[in-house]
């Protein structure tokens, strides 16, 4: 990520460790964890790299799995607290403030499994961060993460008798969007993160569109919001093997 993007994450890391706690927030808790999990499978002995780890909850589950974590991020008051948590319940997790796409610490072909969840559309050296994925992951390795999905990232919502509708200004080109001015993403479509996950080694081995009965944290009443969630899914989870 580029700096201001370390400031931003720097200066909602409580707030962030709060609503995340060691379980992650209502979407991570009720919809990507479980499926991220089940695609681990048995990580019993792995080496798993948590990339963009934030304040450690999910690499505190995969090691309470027996695996073997090194969680990284470039959020050092997050890093932080994830390394406070270590220090007082250890689980033998290595902890680094580190840029997603410049990984020279870790050596060639380390990790059996590289997680990253909710965090490729938060990173702006996307491309090299893919390419480093592929450098320290074993051949064979698995690259799970989760993103939100393109197609409903930058729409705008209509209304038309019985419906709702996504109107949508763009979708191949790469863009900038701030929901609320303090957590910017990049918009990028499928095909790009396709494209470069095959320029830089990796096979698709999974794909899942995540459909949600919530908005804004609670459980959807209205029909037409209910058939609309239904309808278009807010979130995607990609799992990569590498070739060689």
């Amino acid at each position: 990520m580029k700096s201001n993007d370390k400031k931003t994450w720097n200066n909602i890391a409580d707030e962030y460790n709060r609503s995340v706690g060691e379980t992650g927030d209502l979407y991570h808790k009720t919809y990507l964890n479980p499926i991220i999990k089940e695609l681990l499978g048995n990580i019993r002995k792995k080496e798993i790299l948590d990339l963009a780890c934030g304040q450690g909850y999910f690499s505190r589950w995969l090691a309470q799995q027996g695996a073997i974590v090194t969680g990284i991020d470039i959020a050092d008051k997050l890093i932080k607290i994830a390394q406070d948590h270590e220090s007082k319940k250890p689980l033998g997790i290595k902890y680094f403030i580190r840029d997603s796409s410049a990984l020279e610490h870790i050596k060639d072909r380390k990790f059996h499994f590289i997680v990253s969840n909710m965090a490729f559309h938060d990173i702006r050296t996307i491309k090299d961060t893919i390419n480093e994925c592929s450098r320290v992951i074993k051949k064979g390795g698995n690259l799970i993460f989760s993103i939100l999905n393109p197609i409903t990232d930058d729409v705008i919502r209509e209304e038309a008798e019985e419906q709702i509708y996504n109107k949508m200004k763009s979708y191949r080109t790469e863009s900038v969007i701030t929901f609320n001015d303090i957590n910017p993403h990049y918009h990028r479509s499928i095909g790009f993160y396709l494209a470069n996950l095959f320029s830089a080694g990796f096979l698709l081995s999974g794909f899942h569109e995540i459909y949600t009965k919530h908005r804004d944290g609670k459980v959807i009443t209205d029909p037409k919001m209910k058939k609309y969630k239904q309808e278009f899914p807010p979130f995607l989870i990609i799992k990569c093997i590498k070739e060689g």
